[in-house]
């Protein structure tokens, strides 16, 4: 999982305070205030020369970048054009378009001359050519297309235009539970399991902003082992589950309320539960008391969002599941990849239920068992 660090970690508390243009005036694709608030910070403390920006929308970040740089600093941010919306070299995210198709990119400095230099630029970042800035930028802000291949696309970029020492945000990422934007915890979760330049990748806390500061030096990366895949791969299936009764399971309850907490610990994504092949549900078995199998399939539920669940994500849900009979026994729950395996999570999430009959499966071993 990754950390969260407060904006004061990372920041040094001699640089003064940053000037913050336009805090208020946010439109839907804005940062929120707050999070103008830390990106005029970084950029204060971090004194940047060279700035690149992916993604201009109306200029409000650039601006700021701009107005809390060092004299003499340049700003460059790339913007798609309106004409070029529906010619992208990947698919844009469903809910992007509107952002694209504006009168103008960076309307709050086009339109009122400012004194800071920044430099408007216009393309699709994944066949831009950003080799004249490689190995020049001190600051980078990543907020494009937040499609998965753009963002590791636009991070790949990044990688060869920011010097060692120099920094890396980027935007909207959520920790757990929905996004409209699923591609960049996917990509940066990806780039922190192989990677060993993102090692310290951190979200900055009470923001959607994640920061990284590349090693300083001549450093390589150093790719780990793990195999990225997704659910289908049985020797990849590693998680984490916890469940509890949201009310006292006595005999008399018919269906039993119980809240789920699901973490992907291991390299691989958990498909959504439609996917047609190993898709990841919370399954549950009976257990007698002794923790003999009595049913071992005995209940299913689908993850909620009906998305994948990305290395590292965490969901969280409440759902019930029917009480079995009347002869005490043991709800063991598990996480399991439909036609790959059960994943046998550890420690195992259990809940006794007292006086629940056997279920038929067991019923029927008994009876072959006596005869």
């Amino acid at each position: 999982m990754l950390e969260t660090t407060p904006i004061a970690a990372l920041i040094d508390d001699q640089a003064g305070p940053a000037c913050v243009l336009d805090r208020d005036a946010r439109v839907d694709g804005n940062v929120s205030a707050f999070e103008l608030d830390v990106i005029a910070a970084l950029v204060k403390s971090h004194r940047p020369g060279v700035l690149f920006e992916i993604g201009t929308f109306d200029g409000r970040t650039t601006l700021n970048m701009a107005a809390n740089a060092p004299e003499g600093a340049t700003v460059y941010t790339l913007d798609l054009p309106a004409e070029s919306v529906d010619a992208t070299a990947f698919a844009l995210e469903l809910n992007e378009h509107i952002f694209v198709r504006k009168p103008r990119s960076g309307a709050r400095f086009a339109d009122a001359p400012t004194p800071y230099t920044i430099v408007q630029l216009l393309g699709d970042s994944a066949t831009f050519d950003f080799s004249p800035f490689f190995g020049r930028v001190d600051f980078m802000f990543i907020d494009g297309s937040h499609a998965y291949e753009y963002v590791r696309s636009d991070t790949l970029a990044a990688l060869e235009m920011v010097r060692p020492g120099g920094i890396i945000i980027w935007h909207d990422y959520v920790r757990a539970g929905f996004t409209p934007f699923p591609g960049v915890p996917r990509a940066l979760k990806e780039f922190h399991l192989t990677d060993s330049r993102f090692r310290h990748l951190t979200q900055i806390e009470h923001t959607s902003i994640m920061y990284l500061k590349l090693p300083r030096g001549n450093a390589s990366p150093d790719f780990r082992s793990a195999l990225l895949g997704d659910s289908t791969r049985a020797d990849h299936l590693r998680g984490q589950l916890s469940v509890h009764p949201l009310q006292e399971p006595a005999e008399a309850v018919a269906v039993l309320p119980i809240r789920v907490v699901a973490t992907n610990t291991g390299a691989a994504t958990w498909l959504a539960s439609d996917a047609p092949a190993g898709p990841v549900r919370v399954g549950a078995r009976i257990l007698s008391p002794e923790g003999v199998m009595l049913d071992n399939d005995y209940w299913r539920s689908e993850l909620p969002f009906r998305r994948a669940i990305f290395p590292g994500e965490s969901v969280a849900f409440e759902t019930t599941i029917p009480r079995p009979g009347t002869a005490a026994c043991i709800l063991d729950f598990d996480l399991v990849a439909e036609g790959v395996r059960w994943f046998s999570v550890e420690p195992a999430a259990q809940i006794p239920l007292p006086g629940c009959a056997p279920s038929r499966a067991a019923m029927e071993t008994e009876a072959r068992q006596d005869s």
